[in-house]
């Protein structure tokens, strides 16, 4: 065999054994990595904000009594291949509904294909108590969102579903209860990595807020009319110039409401508007004005919920449809000044 010949041999020789030593590292390389598990990989699967009473009986169960005003229904799913831990919630509270009227009301209606959705699911392996009115809900000085940070501590495993309850309490020391609001939910796992659930949540109707028939406002602002047209005693005024003088310290505010309304012993009283004694229709323009824009408001809150169809969202627009013609009833076309 000549030189060049043999050369040849060698080289294929060689060129064929790092072949099979770079298939064989290729081959433990991937054999390596199959063993060795993707990282975890959180994902929402769903989230819902629920009043207790559209859960189920079995769902009921797992929860204290009393029971929590919300529950924050949460469902996560990991698709990778090491177990992730959940280590903290945020929950962005916004839009903020509130009715002054602190009566309780009865719990609203829930659509039934929502409860049906429901009953497929997993019953909740945890339960934790997150309390936005601690963090801020419901102060009345709480400017814009309002940013809860709850600790968890909750595994995932692999290619499990978790399914978390996260419990809102009913408001205590005199916090106010507001009558819906909107929230973003947002969790942290395995130390850095966050996720958001990528809806926003409307909470239930917390309570339905008590209003005003029309027929009740109709009776109340003719009666006060009536009322403002009687005479009135010296006495009577006296007691109005020394309320006057609480209401407004100087002088020249109290002379100039004075002479607007025409203050003296037998002038038409007054009725009382915004803190301050008004001209009789002008005060009931106020008042519809006001009535008016509490019915649009409450509309506006059902419309944001799973009552936009409900018996009462139907009242409140069918009482909305009547003012105009009370407001001619009562002599008080033209829209109240501002106060």
């Amino acid at each position: 065999m000549c030189r060049r010949a043999y050369g040849f041999v060698m080289q294929e020789a060689i060129i064929g054994g790092l072949g099979t030593v770079i298939g064989a590292l290729i081959g433990a390389w991937a054999a390596a990595r199959a063993r060795v598990p993707s990282r975890a990989n959180v994902k929402f699967v769903d989230a819902a904000l629920s009043a207790p009473d559209s859960l189920e009986p079995a769902e009921r169960a797992i929860l204290r009594e009393p029971f929590p005003q919300l529950v924050l229904d949460i469902k996560l799913l990991n698709s990778g291949g090491q177990p992730a831990y959940v280590h903290d919630l945020e929950l962005t509270i916004s839009d903020v509904r509130y009715s002054e009227d602190t009566l309780e009301m009865p719990k609203p209606w829930y659509p039934r294909e929502f409860r049906i959705h429901r009953t497929s699911l997993q019953e909740p392996t945890a339960v934790y108590e997150v309390d936005p009115y601690a963090q801020g809900l419901g102060r009345s000085e709480q400017p814009g969102d309002v940013v809860v940070s709850k600790p968890l501590s909750q595994e995932v495993k692999p290619g499990a579903l978790e399914r978390v309850f996260l419990v809102v309490p009913q408001p205590s020391g005199g916090r106010r209860s507001p009558v819906s609001f909107e929230a973003r939910v947002k969790i942290t796992y395995n130390a850095t990595r966050t996720i958001e659930f990528g809806k926003v949540l409307r909470a239930p109707l917390l309570r339905h807020p008590r209003w005003k028939t029309v027929d009740e406002v109709r009776r109340h602002l003719q009666h006060q009319l009536v009322w403002s047209q009687e005479s009135w005693s010296p006495e009577e005024y006296e007691h109005l110039t020394e309320d006057l003088e609480n209401l407004l310290p100087s002088e020249q505010e109290r002379l100039r409401l004075r002479m607007e309304l025409g203050l003296e012993p037998g002038s038409p009283r007054p009725l009382e508007w915004a803190g301050l004694p008004t001209e009789p229709r002008g005060a009931v323009r106020g008042y519809l004005d006001s009535y008016e824009q509490r019915l649009r408001d409450l509309a506006d809150v059902y419309s944001k919920t799973d009552n936009a169809s409900s018996e009462e969202a139907a009242r409140l627009h069918e009482a909305i449809s009547v003012i105009p013609r009370l407001r001619g009833e009562l002599g008080v076309h033209d829209a109240a000044p501002q106060p």
